[in-house]
């Protein structure tokens, strides 16, 4: 066949009709190496190598959350967005690919409406830059405030969210209006959370009512999360405080967590929190972290994280150091 004919054919099937959404397509591969001593804990969700409390101390390749694939774009006002998380992949078990944002909405000249599966207001709005490696704050004692339905997850849906900027302030209202139905276990659900800078000072605030009205219990609940961060020359520190209330235990932690720029694209982080609950109980956090930028895409990190768990029967005191890698595209 004629090359020139291939080659028209080819240019043609890739070339988007005229009457397609503008669409972007990008991600990010990430995965560390960490040591765990007997009972150190990392999440599963998602497909990670690594254990939960295991019986014994372990090494071994694990993705708490880095590796994702996202499609988003717009038809003017019209936006979408579609992500998925591809930890699965490294066990070689697409099967296991999850989701996480599906979301589509209109933007308006006051702010935009979606409607689907996202982040709940409450979550990350601390900023965490250690979040989703085996160093984050979250699912940790650091955290004490259910982001929605489940302790263990940043998203939630069916919701509707209205997102707007006021005041340099950026506000979200989240609500799920399903009622009586089977595939919603947030009916009822809402949450509010705000995040902006008042001069040298950031700050950022959020309440939920967990579970929502209809999860099938009548168990009542609240979530809260406040804090503040300012930058002391290189420093940047950030004070948090959380309650989870819901009617049968409460839960409350104070967190706070610092990283310093020590120039050539290299920061270190530090971070303690604590967190009660029942009675008297307390299990804390610490970690210590650094992170070095090796181009705008790519960066590596490491560290070092120590764990106190007071319900623990055993292996109380547990700790894990590793070091790892992402790369955005």
């Amino acid at each position: 066949m004629n090359k020139k004919i291939i080659a028209i054919a080819i240019a043609s099937a890739l070339t988007a009709p005229a009457a397609m959404a503008d669409v972007t397509v990008g991600g990010q591969i990430g995965a560390a190496y960490v040591s765990g001593s007997k009972g150190f804990s990392m999440p599963t969700a998602g497909g990670d190598l690594g254990q939960t409390a295991g019986s014994d101390a372990y090494r071994t390749m694990a993705d708490s959350g880095l590796s994702k694939l996202e499609f988003s774009g717009n038809d003017g006002n019209a936006v979408f967005k579609i992500a998925m998380d591809i930890r699965g992949l490294m066990s070689g078990s697409a099967g296991q690919l999850k989701g996480r944002d599906f979301w589509l909405g209109y933007k308006f000249n006051a702010g935009t409406l979606t409607f689907g599966r996202m982040p709940a207001a409450l979550a990350g709005i601390e900023g965490d830059k250690y979040n989703a490696t085996f160093l984050e704050l979250r699912r940790t004692a650091a955290v004490a405030t259910t982001y929605n339905n489940s302790t263990d997850t940043y998203y939630t849906s069916p919701i509707a969210q209205w997102a707007m900027k006021a005041g340099g302030a950026s506000i979200k209202v989240q609500y799920d209006p399903a009622d009586k139905t089977s595939t919603s276990a947030t009916e009822g659900y809402y949450a509010v959370s705000v995040k902006g800078q008042a001069g040298a000072i950031g700050y950022f605030a959020g309440v939920n009512n967990g579970q929502g009205k209809d999860t099938g219990t009548s168990t009542k609940e609240q979530n809260m999360k406040v804090g503040a961060s300012m930058k002391f020359g290189a420093v940047k520190a950030t004070l948090m405080a959380m309650n989870s209330d819901d009617s049968t235990d409460k839960n409350s932690a104070i967190t706070v967590f610092a990283d310093m720029d020590m120039g050539n694209n290299l920061s270190a982080g530090v971070a303690f929190g604590t967190q009660t609950s029942g009675a008297n109980k307390k299990d804390t956090m610490m970690r210590l972290a650094l992170t070095k930028k090796l181009s705008k895409a790519t960066k590596i990190f490491g560290g070092y994280v120590a764990k106190r768990n007071d319900d623990a029967a055993a292996n109380k005191d547990t700790n894990g150091i590793g070091v790892g890698m992402a790369i955005k595209f």
